[in-house]
């Protein structure tokens, strides 16, 4: 039988990581879930050999790394040669979640006004500029369109869901947004069966071992593409069935990888729990409401050779850990290690 943790550890490059450059990494990934961006930088440099927040800050600000709303959709880190492809891939789907949101919240977007507010942005960020919300939300004003925070934010899920904005120039802390196409460059020249084939490949290459409907949570896909596209990529997968689940591995896993980081401490959100419907392979489920809550919230936790078993929090400079599960690996010397490894980033 598989070692599900071990091989996670491996694909998801927290062990044995090749990677020197921090948009290598979430290349690797595919899309980094980064609704607390800070939360999302720690991800990447985990991954990164000497990777630093300072390093995948650089990145963001040259355009190695975006953020943007894509697949399921939330905010995510994604490279500019994979953001048209994959937009163009989940562009019906995030639709859709974003005009039912509208709705249940009494907002109308309709063309015309959606029109109008994509040109006054788009004349707003001419130029390479880049613009917070409120700055956008100041621009529409002076143009006579609609500017309160609930509908500039809805707005901006849409701009970005129809390729015309993705994030620029941080402003200090505060998020930016500038026009894609002074962005990025490229166009999508992939079909969507191509496109279909590259996520399914991207997602099992660095997220072994995962069942369909793991692939189907983190994408966004109807399960019949996730199917279809797991079907289009079948030969460089193969199978091990664990009870009534179907878990599928790329074939690029190395097996041979050194692996002797026994312990690692992740940030919230990090894709190691996140991109998993089914999660107690690596988590027993009574612990589930400590490392994440029924309202979609995850907390920073621990992991012992790829299990979580406990939490881990910063109060000023100290960093404080709390375990639920006993561990054989867990000493003080272990722990110190890895609190001094966070510490550095």
């Amino acid at each position: 039988m598989i070692n599900i943790p071990k091989i996670r550890l491996q694909t998801h490059r927290l062990v044995g990581s090749e990677f020197t450059n921090p948009a290598d990494v979430v290349s690797w990934m595919g899309a980094v879930q980064a609704q607390q961006p800070n939360m999302a930088k720690v991800a990447v440099a985990l991954r990164t050999k000497n990777g630093t927040l300072a390093k995948v800050e650089q990145e963001l600000d040259k355009g190695s790394i975006l953020r943007i709303h894509i697949l399921r959709p939330t905010w995510h880190f994604i490279v500019p040669e994979d953001i048209r492809w994959m937009l163009d891939l989940s562009h019906d789907y995030m639709r859709r979640i974003c005009e039912g949101y509208a709705k249940q919240i009494g907002r109308s977007f309709t063309s015309q006004i959606e029109g109008k507010c994509f040109d006054a942005i788009s004349r707003a960020l001419q130029g390479e500029c880049s613009l917070t919300r409120q700055e956008i939300s100041n621009e529409l004003e002076q143009a006579g369109l609609p500017f309160d925070n609930q509908f500039v934010t809805l707005l901006m899920s849409f701009a970005e869901i129809e390729g015309l904005v993705c994030s620029g120039r941080m402003q200090g802390n505060t998020h930016t947004y500038m026009l894609l196409d002074e962005r990025v460059s490229n166009r999508n020249d992939k079909s969507h069966e191509e496109s279909l084939m590259l996520l399914a490949r991207k997602y099992f290459k660095s997220h072994s071992p995962a069942m369909l409907d793991d692939f189907t949570w983190w994408s966004g896909l109807s399960k019949t593409e996730a199917k279809r596209a797991i079907e289009m990529i079948c030969g460089e997968l193969w199978q091990e069935n664990i009870a009534d689940r179907t878990y599928y591995v790329h074939d690029s896993f190395d097996d041979h990888i050194n692996r002797n980081t026994s312990m690692t401490l992740l940030p919230a959100y990090d894709e190691y729990l996140i991109s998993y419907k089914y999660r107690q392979d690596v988590l027993r489920e009574e612990h589930h409401p400590k490392a994440f809550t029924n309202f979609g919230i995850f907390y920073p936790v621990i992991l012992s050779k790829g299990k979580v078993v406990g939490n881990w929090q910063k109060k000023g400079k100290k960093t404080e850990c709390k375990f639920f599960e006993e561990s054989p690996d867990i000493n003080e010397r272990t722990l110190k290690k890895v609190i001094s490894e966070m510490e550095r980033i």
